[in-house]
């Protein structure tokens, strides 16, 4: 085995054990009003969302717009991929954010210099139970010509309002003027970059694209499971991958893993399906099942890891733990699954307790070696004796031996 391929072998199992990323939080809604105008005595973008259910966030929560910042993104169609930023940056001031409760929260930030100043953007108010309101003096998109659409996605630290201007909708379309009022949200399920471009979801990539039936958008087309609208008025178990379907009172059609493509059952309302955590413990699944770590073997012998709901336990990848200064690689290609040797560099980089950097023979660089167990009867009793701190353990999936571990 050389060195790179090991070096691969360690990386590869470490992606595999990372934890994900937390995602944003994607509210998308109805445009109430979106009015881009450049002309030759000036520009201007009016956006309003009236939508109560547009969150105000308190003071001291890290994603209120005084402290987070807020930021418009417009995507247009003057050139493939048009995508064009409004910062209306964090603090307090004048230019800056206003921050008051009487009555309600509310969020107001000013720039009379705009389109100089420290935005594009003159004004922003935000009112809990009301909505939002943005005034720009620049429009940002070239407006060369007809739009077709125009998406609009605003950010507030980890949430992300989005709405789709397009269809009947848009009442003027010309080059130096899009006007559009009361947009519905049919099949805009999140506020990806493809469903504010317009893409209809059997083209797009990700599978965020927009149902014009109001159906949601589902798949895993990296595994060759390409995008399609799943309608919910049918039973919840058939309408995997996006888990819009109908359930009995008092449930609710949830995500409950497996891979490659989720499963959908319904579980009592307010429960986390077992296929949305990151920690499987945290998951719930149907009575008589549990959720647990699962793993899918594709793409050559790469093995995919998720939640998801099943009578008992897999069973552990490498039949177990593997010995101190080696690791779990499951199912990579050229390689059966098994415990492979950690790099090192002696006097470098440590192996972990129970383990000896090493230069094996028949390799040509330092790899860690599991310590094995001094006396004793060998396996399976492993009684022999080791370093403070260890203990003489058995590892039945390396062939069956007795080595130092903590």
């Amino acid at each position: 085995m050389t060195r790179s391929r090991t070096a691969w072998l360690v990386l590869l199992a470490g992606l595999l054990a990372a934890p994900s990323i937390s995602q944003a939080i994607d509210l998308p809604l109805p445009g109430t009003t979106l009015r881009l105008v450049r002309s030759g005595s000036g520009e201007k973008l009016v956006l309003v969302l009236n939508d109560a259910s547009i969150p105000a966030p308190g003071q001291g929560n890290a994603d209120n717009p005084a402290t987070a910042g807020l930021r418009v993104t417009l995507f247009g169609h003057d050139a493939p991929g048009e995508i064009v930023d409004l910062p209306a940056p964090a603090g307090l001031g004048r230019p800056g954010w206003k921050y008051g409760t009487t009555g309600f929260v509310r969020y107001r930030f000013r720039n009379g210099s705009a389109p100089g100043g420290i935005s594009p953007i003159r004004s922003v108010v935000l009112r809990e139970g009301k909505g939002l309101r943005v005034v720009a003096k620049d429009v940002g998109l070239g407006l060369t010509g007809p739009q077709g659409l125009v998406g609009v996605r605003i950010e507030m630290g980890s949430i992300r309002l989005c709405a789709l201007f397009a269809g009947e909708a848009v009442l003027r379309d010309e080059a130096g003027m899009f006007v559009a009022k009361n947009a519905p949200a049919p099949g805009l399920v999140e506020c990806t970059d493809e469903a504010l471009f317009g893409v209809p979801c059997d083209a797009s990539a990700t599978c965020g694209g927009t149902c014009s039936d109001g159906s949601l958008c589902g798949g895993v087309p990296g595994l060759g499971l390409g995008c399609r609208c799943v309608a919910g008025d049918q039973p919840c178990g058939g309408t995997s991958p996006v888990c819009n379907g109908t359930c009995p009172a008092g449930e609710e059609c949830a995500n409950v893993g497996g891979l490659p493509e989720p499963s959908c059952a319904c579980v009592p309302t307010g429960s986390t399906g077992c296929g949305t955590v990151e920690t499987c413990s945290e998951g719930d699944c149907p009575a008589g099942t549990g959720c647990f770590l699962t793993r899918f073997t594709c793409c050559g012998g790469v093995d995919v890891f998720g939640c998801g709901c099943a009578t008992e336990p897999p069973p552990p990848p490498c039949g177990g733990p593997c010995p101190p200064g080696m690791i779990c690689v499951p199912n990579v290609p050229g390689f059966a699954e098994g415990c492979y040797p950690m790099l090192c560099t002696i006097g470098g980089t440590p192996c972990p307790s129970g383990s000896t950097c090493v230069v094996p023979p028949g390799f040509s660089f330092e790899v860690c070696v599991p310590t094995p167990c001094t006396g004793g009867s060998g396996y399976p009793t492993c009684d022999g004796t080791c370093d403070p701190g260890l203990s003489c353990q058995d590892f039945v999936q390396f062939g069956g031996a007795c080595y130092c571990a903590p």
